[in-house]
């Protein structure tokens, strides 16, 4: 999913990583940061909906319904990538 998107979106940085050795020590790196930032974002959000705050007496919906829109937001963020205005060299 990551490697396909940094070929379509960036596909001079794609080349670069790929020619220098350094595409799977950046997809894997690229991969941990994301799903860091997920489960970030779904602890928050599974602590929002499991509070005693929350009078609902079925949070089962509701935190799914978060979860699933915490992990589209996530990939909307992390699989947004471009090459870099005006070089043909990817900085990693």
């Amino acid at each position: 999913m990551i490697e396909t998107a940094l070929k379509d979106q960036a596909p001079k940085t794609y080349r670069d990583l790929k020619l220098r050795g350094k595409l799977q020590e950046f997809l894997e790196n690229h991969e941990k940061a994301m799903m860091e930032s997920y489960d970030q974002q779904a602890i928050a959000e599974r602590e929002k909906v499991l509070s005693t705050r929350n009078t609902n007496p079925n949070p089962a919906p509701e935190l799914d319904a978060a979860l699933h829109r915490v992990w589209e937001e996530t990939l909307a963020a992390w699989l947004e990538l471009s090459d870099p205005e005006g070089s043909s060299v990817a900085t990693t």
